[in-house]
């Protein structure tokens, strides 16, 4: 695998976990700090919006956005894996 197959490889997976993150805590009554709010708003809703913009993504009130955003992440691991 090419070197920047594995780093985009590598990202898919580190941006996986911060969305499984993302959901664990907005699921939890907790108060988190300001920053660590926000670096997770600023990775995650740029493909959230995108996803949002262009798939209704709700179904009985239940957001499945990063649900979405997980099976895109997993198909581009895939991708890579096959070209590479």
């Amino acid at each position: 695998m090419s070197l920047v197959g594995l780093a985009l490889f590598n990202l898919l997976r580190v941006f996986e976990w911060i969305v499984i993150i993302d959901v664990v805590l907005s699921w939890l009554p907790i108060e988190l700090p300001k920053d660590v709010q926000r670096v997770l708003r600023t990775i995650t809703e740029p493909v959230y919006g995108l996803i949002r913009r262009n798939l209704p993504t709700t179904w009985s009130g239940v957001d499945l956005t990063p649900l979405l955003a997980l099976v895109l992440a997993w198909v581009g691991r895939i991708v890579i894996l096959a070209i590479l």
